[in-house]
């Protein structure tokens, strides 16, 4: 009784079972277990149930829908009565699925109700914390689908098959970014006063406030804030009178606020940590006149009319007490810094105020059993939410010591029992170094002191929170966590984010935003980006503040009329920040629009480099930031927190650049690195960007690429007519590096083809030597590239050559150049099946040399390069054309035997399309492993395609840094223009494009070959339609965005075409910085490709 079970139905005429599934049968219809009569049968119906006390079954859900997660068992009908209970939901179902890396995850998909308009960001945050407070942190799903209704099956019942394709369908989705033309409502005329009162008149006894050494009762509290209060009255304080608080962080400060607010004054915490001057500005800025001092009365604050306290003893005042005023509309000042050098007032509302903590009371379920901690700077406007958050929700505010170090941090949050934790990244990254939990998933904590059982929330805001540290924290401390983000400008946060329990990779989203708000992300124009596309944050809402109570200029520029509408009081505000809207409707940070920093003419975010490098296992913390060089140039500065020793920084700065080199443009890279003991934090709690450029003043022994042995004795014992010294050179001023030394690998700092043909142009202006860039995959390093030049001619480098100045022309390796095929591996061919792997657009294999070392070390690989590549006229008009002419070629090379195929990109398709020449002439081809391959839509516009190509090529000149240009290129293509293209348009807009790049000055071959392969690659994809093929396909799906790919969600097209199709999602994106074949998303990437092939060997499939 009461016993959750499977149900079964026993009956004399159940029918003999399932005509055309005999295992199902098998499965269902058993023999009655009680009688063991093989005539007596049941049927298991797969519903779970109860029998309840009064006879009757419930059912409960389904017995296959129950999953594992973590050990814990999770029911997801269970899962789907939270979500039902939302009011805007009408129907929701939650299924599991085994996620790209083979863990099991719960998806949700949701009906709405549709009675009233509803921001779908939002809603999907909302309901992401309902589950959290209702369900085990498990059982939250990874993913919601907001759905116009549910598909059903012919007989009726929910088609679970067809809710999980549409899990790859982008057609099946809502637009998830705001509406801004949506009216927002208005928080209602209140103050947070009433509220507290109610909890005095309700729990006089319950602990307010607690230091650790005194407490102070919620009846205690008011009483000694109204008697405060009273006294200020007495000095002249009035409804919107400012008054400053100074003192150091305790229960007396918590009590001042209070005492103001309830004099009908604005309160202007001021925290001891500011210096003198700075709160003396902020009273004259003010026109402040009143003060509250904890502690001694500093000099700033002698000519104001002041009350002084001593710890949370009621002053003694011989002067009349009068009764207080009534609150205005205004509650509170805080300062933010200033352009001009003068801190910006921001003047918040009390009604903004008061509907801010109610959101926070209810979102996270705080009840007077709560204990909310008070552990940061008091001039930080977070203080807000830590002081009168919890006396809103009837809760204790626990105040940490004002000198609480950093190495006594997570102490202190252990002792106090902190349920509910606010406090910057930078902050508890510096409580878990103090620690020791250097490590990312050191759960040692869990069984010590140090760890807090009773920790509930853990609520991050004011700076990025990167997956290294979340992952960090959570093996450390226990509880859910959340993302915040917003101005002071806005009333504290606007967004939340529910960190899942296992983060994304890099920078958390902030999430979605309030309700009663909107993020808009909007381009130059002023509009609305789409989903993955860059642009500036604006929020929009009701709830906000007054704006800035000393800065007319800045008011106008920052709080701006809604450009979707037409009222005068719908006002956003301009944050300065850079975001994108994730396809989830979450709200991702990538830079601040005045931090982008224009580096040899690309634009570089600092912010995303910091994001890079604090990945390193070398890095503790970091810091990268601008400013001018010496030479006046603008560079990056990386300040490193680490544990290297100091004899051991040289090569962790050349470890560093490695790591940078294989996920950044050149002109992100750090030009200095200066290694620091703790990043200086800011009376805010955020890093001191100041403080840090001052550490700069003294020359940094880091400053210097280090010196290597270039003369040292080589295995290739090269001639003494060829100056290695000078070989770096010329690799160092093409490649615009300065840490390239005779053992570099070209691979291993992220070479790209373009960058290969730059290098290869100006080796053949300084020596003579024409090199083809398949020497590149035998010769990697400069060393090895030596011996290939001494080996085609001996030659001196003559540093006063010029171009054109060289007669002699060599060519090496020709033959090897013009081979299609390039062996980029031998590996064993007696033991696996070789793997060809096709070129994408660019006719070079350059993508596949990072994959190799994530392979097995005996797995054949050869690669196929483009036929015609450099020599137009010879271009074949149709990917059916190619992979005709490669078949033949892969049947010269290996006329029998089984074979892989892979293509990358076109490489996709081309690889696609010669596995169905072989399988139609009988050739047996195990795999195609199609990684982010584009089939064409029919939607797919030519001039967009192009135009988009074509703006890929000029980012890419501009990011290498491309310089010299030649005479007469133009003229060269117009000539041969419109026999290569049909569209005039198009040849005038690319021939644009082209004026634009030479004058970047980039070599005319490289140009006019970079620009033809990739453009006529575009070409060939949208004219190529994919037919029915019936072997395996593997199809690794980039899962980031690509502005240079804004195709969607395309791994549909390929189900109409292939029936035996697996799906594996990888991170990182298609061809951008920080792309599916660079560190470390390749390294997921050569694991998936890794599995594929070791199926091969074990014969499974």
């Amino acid at each position: 009784m009461d016993q959750p079970g499977e149900l079964a139905v026993r009956a004399r005429d159940l029918p003999v079972g399932y005509a055309n599934d005999p295992e199902a049968t098998a499965r269902c219809f058993v023999a009655n277990p009680f009688t063991h009569r093989h005539d007596d049968r049941i049927v298991l119906s797969g519903d779970r149930a109860i029998r309840r006390a009064d006879g009757l079954i419930e059912i409960l859900g389904r017995a296959d829908d129950q999953v594992k997660l973590g050990g814990l068992r999770i029911d997801s009908g269970e899962v789907a009565g939270v979500l039902r209970a939302h009011p805007d939901v009408r129907e929701a179902h939650v299924l599991p699925h085994l996620a790209a890396d083979d863990t099991m995850e719960l998806l949700a998909f949701v009906v709405l109700d549709g009675s009233r308009p509803v921001d779908l960001a939002m809603l999907r945050d909302d309901l992401r914390r309902r589950c959290a407070q209702a369900l085990p942190l498990k059982a939250v799903p990874r993913r919601f689908e907001i759905l116009e209704r549910l598909p059903m099956n012919a007989v009726g019942k929910l088609d679970r098959r067809a809710l999980l394709a549409l899990v790859d369908e982008p057609a099946a989705r809502l637009d998830p970014r705001p509406d801004p033309t949506l009216a927002l409502p208005e928080p209602p005329d209140a103050t947070l006063l009433d509220e507290i009162e109610q909890h005095v008149l309700d729990r006089p006894d319950h602990v307010a406030l607690d230091d650790g050494i005194t407490t102070a009762t919620f009846d205690e509290l008011w009483s000694r804030a109204g008697a405060l209060a009273g006294r200020l009255a007495g000095t002249g304080v009035t409804t919107g009178t400012p008054v400053l608080v100074w003192g150091p962080r305790s229960s007396a400060f918590a009590t001042a606020m209070l005492a103001v607010l309830r004099a009908g004054g604005v309160v202007v915490p001021c925290a001891t940590m500011l210096p003198d001057a700075r709160c003396a500005t902020m009273a004259r800025e003010l026109g402040a006149t009143h003060a509250i001092v904890i502690g001694q009365t500093p000099d700033w604050a002698r000519d104001l009319t002041r009350l002084e306290i001593d710890g949370d003893a009621v002053p003694r005042h011989d002067g009349p007490v009068a009764t207080p005023a009534a609150p205005g509309p205004h509650a509170y000042v805080f300062f933010t810094s200033g352009t001009t050098g003068t801190p910006k007032a921001v003047l918040g509302r009390h009604a903004s105020l008061a509907e801010y903590l109610r959101w926070w009371r209810d979102a996270f379920a705080v009840t007077r059993d709560d204990r909310v901690s008070m552990a940061t700077s008091t001039a930080f406007d977070v203080t807000l939410r830590n002081v009168f958050g919890p006396l809103v929700a009837g809760a204790t505010v626990c105040v940490a010591p004002d000198g609480l170090l950093p190495e006594d941090g997570l102490a202190w949050l252990a002792a106090a029992q902190v349920s509910v934790l606010h406090v910057t990244p930078s902050l508890a990254a510096s409580w878990l170094d103090e620690a020791g939990t250097s490590a990312p998933h050191n759960s040692a904590l869990h069984n010590s002191a140090l760890h807090n059982s009773a920790l509930r929330w853990t609520l991050f805001a004011g700076e990025m929170l990167t997956d290294t540290l979340a992952s960090r924290w959570r093996a450390a401390q226990p509880g859910a966590m959340g993302n915040m983000y917003g101005p002071t400008e806005t009333t504290m946060s606007r967004c939340l984010y529910v960190v899942p329990e296992r983060p994304s990779v890099g920078p958390q989203p902030v999430g979605t935003p309030l309700p009663g708000s909107q993020t808009l992300v909007v381009d130059a124009t002023g509009a609305l980006c789409e989903i993955g596309v860059p642009g500036e944050v604006l929020i929009r809402t009701r709830a906000g503040t007054a704006g800035y109570a000393n800065n007319v200029a800045e008011q106008a520029f920052r709080f701006v009329p809604n450009p979707f509408t037409d009222d005068p009081d719908d006002i956003v505000y301009r944050t300065g920040d850079r975001g994108i809207y994730l396809p989830d409707g979450h709200l991702q940070l990538v830079g601040r629009v005045d931090d982008q920093v224009k580096i040899g003419g690309v634009r570089v975010e600092p912010a995303e480099v910091t994001a890079v490098l604090v990945r390193h296992d070398d890095v503790r913390a970091v810091h990268v930031q601008a400013r001018l060089a010496p030479d006046r140039d603008p560079e990056l500065v990386a300040f490193v927190v680490s544990d290297v020793p100091p004899t051991e920084r040289t090569a962790c700065v050349a470890r560093l650049r490695r790591h940078c080199g294989g996920l950044l443009a050149p002109a992100a890279m750090p030009r200095r690195f200066e290694f620091v003991d703790r990043l200086p934090m800011t009376t805010n709690g955020k890093v001191d960007r100041a403080a840090l450029l001052a550490l700069l003043d003294a020359p940094s022994p880091l400053d210097i690429t280090p010196e290597f042995d270039l003369d040292a004795p080589s295995p290739l014992d090269i001639t003494p007519e060829f100056d290695l010294d000078a070989l770096v050179g010329v690799w160092r001023e093409a490649l615009r590096r300065d840490d390239i030394n005779a053992e570099t690998n070209f691979f291993d700092m992220g070479g790209s083809s373009i960058q290969a043909a730059r290098l290869f142009a100006a080796i053949e202006r300084r020596t003579g030597v024409r090199l083809g860039l398949a020497v590149l995959f035998d010769a990697p390093t400069v060393r090895a590239l030596a011996h290939e030049l001494r080996d085609a001619r001996s030659v001196r480098i003559d540093e006063t050559t010029a171009v054109g100045e060289v007669d002699a022309r060599t060519t090496l390796a020709a033959s090897r150049d013009e081979a299609l095929l390039v062996t980029l591996r031998a590996g064993d061919v007696s033991r696996r099946t070789p793997l060809y792997c096709v070129h994408p657009a660019g006719g070079q294999l350059f993508a596949y040399a990072a994959l190799l070392p994530e392979l097995p070390v005996d797995q054949p690989v050869i690669g196929i390069r483009e036929y015609g590549w450099g020599d137009p006229t010879r271009r074949l008009p149709t990917i059916e054309a190619y992979a005709a002419r490669y078949v033949d070629e892969v049947q010269r090379h290996q006329p029998t035997g089984a074979i892989a195929l892979a293509g990358y990109s076109l490489g996709g398709l081309l690889a696609y399309e010669m596995a169905r020449l072989f399988a139609a002439s009988g050739r047996r081809v195990e795999v195609v492993l199609l990684l982010d391959a584009v089939p064409a839509a029919a939607a797919d516009k030519r001039a967009h395609q192009v135009e988009s190509s074509l703006s890929k090529l000029r980012r890419r000149l501009a990011r290498d840094g491309a310089t010299g240009v030649a005479r007469g290129i133009g003229r060269l293509v117009r000539r041969r223009w419109q026999r290569w293209y049909q569209h005039p348009a198009e040849a005038r807009r690319a021939q644009r494009a082209l004026r634009a790049a030479t004058r970047a000055g980039v070599e005319p071959d490289l140009l006019l070959l970079g620009l033809l392969s990739e453009h006529f690659g575009h070409g060939l994809r949208l004219a190529y339609r994919p037919e029915r093929y019936d072997g395996r396909v593997v199809h690794c799906h980039a899962t980031g965005v690509d502005p240079d790919f804004p195709l969607g969600d395309y791994r549909y097209r390929w189900r109409r075409v292939v029936d035996d199709l697996t799906m594996v999602e990888v991170p990182g994106n298609h061809s951008r910085e920080g792309s599916m074949f660079t560190p470390p998303h390749v390294e997921v990437l050569g694991a998936r490709v890794s599995e594929v092939l070791d199926t091969i060997l074990k014969g499974d499939r």
